[in-house]
Formats: structure tokens, sequence, C-alpha cells
């Protein structure tokens, strides 16, 4: 599996994004784009369109970026450790939480009722509910990068991988185009069945 090139480092890691309203969760960008990249911590992440001013970038859970225009940590703040925590005091950009909490300066609590409102309540990780979120906000082109749960651990593999490609499959059904990494295993298997049934 290709890992690409070693990702640029950027002079800013938020360049464009900024909050409209925190308590409702709505964050924007300027000027407004039709693509986002959502960016996990595996190697195919190399990948990611970081220098690419066309993408929004999406990075999550306190993994270290290039770039990032808005950043994710959908889990309750009592479960970080000290470096989460001081990630997220420290972040220059809009970061989605649970709820709104006065150790994240730049806090903006995830819409979960608008996106309820509109799509299936399946979410299982946090690249599900940032799936979601890109559909509300009308992103027509999602890339997934560094995002192969099948490598993972036993919950994700077993349940964050097929929540992912439903979201895949979803957005898809709706018009959005999924740009993936060479090498990439969501929604992919290595055999067809029927036609390679041994090796299947």
């Amino acid at each position: 599996r290709g890992t690409g090139p070693p990702p640029r480092p950027m002079p800013s890691p938020i360049s464009f994004a900024h909050i409209v309203d925190a308590a409702r969760g709505i964050v924007a960008y300027d000027p407004p784009r039709s693509k986002v990249a959502i960016v996990g911590a595996q190697p195919p992440r190399n990948f990611a369109p970081w220098d690419d001013g066309d993408w929004v970038i999406w990075g999550l859970n306190e993994i270290a970026q290039p770039r990032m225009d808005a950043h994710f940590d959908l889990h309750p703040l009592g479960l970080n450790g000290e470096r989460e925590g001081r990630f997220l005091r420290e972040c220059p950009g809009p970061t989605y939480l649970l709820e709104l909490d006065d150790r994240v300066s730049l806090g903006v609590r995830f819409p979960i009722e608008r996106v309820t409102e509109r799509f299936p309540d399946y979410f299982c990780c946090t690249f599900a509910y940032q799936i979601a979120l890109a559909l509300l906000e009308g992103f027509t082109t999602i890339g997934l990068f560094g995002i192969d749960l099948m490598f993972g651990s036993e919950r994700e593999r077993l349940v964050e991988s097929p929540n992912v490609a439903w979201w895949m499959g979803f957005a898809q059904g709706r018009g959005v185009d999924i740009v993936l990494p060479p090498g990439s295993r969501l929604a992919r298997h290595p055999f067809r069945y029927g036609y390679q049934y041994g090796a299947e």
C-alpha cells in the first residue's frame, strides 16, 4: 500500500474558518468551498490535499495535522488526558464538541439535533458524524484520508468500518462524490465474491 509524498507544512493551520454560532454548531468558510477532506491517522493521510486551498480540512482526536480548518473531539472531555486538554485549549480554529466547554476557547457544539432531523441516527464514530455534517453543510465532494478502520481495533473493524461504509453509500446516493486515496480499504474487499471464489 503506497503512502504518497509526505505532507508539506502549511504556514497557518487554520486558513479560512470562522465560528458563526457556537451554540448552534455553525462554522463558515470564507470563501465557501464545496470539498471537504476528513483526515485520520493512518498512512494514506499523506494523500490528503494539505496545500490545496479548494479543500476544507477536518481533523479529529488531537491527531497532529499539517493543516486543519476545523477540529472534532466528540468524546466526554473528562476522558481526555493533559496532552489532549492542552491541544484543545490551544487549538487555533473551531473545535466541535459534544457540549460547549469554557476550557475550549474556540469550541463549537456539534449540531446533533439538526443532523438527526435530516439524516438517520446511525453514528458509531466521529467519522460518521463528520460525513453527516458535511452533507448537512452542502459539501459536494468528501475525501476520506487515513481512515483504514479495517486495520484498527476490533471495535473499529466490526462496528466503525461498516458505519463509515454505510455513510459513504448514503452520501453517494445523494450525489456526493467520495474521494479515497490509493490503497484505501474503506468499503472495499480484496476479492470479488463468486468471480474469485476460492481466494475469497
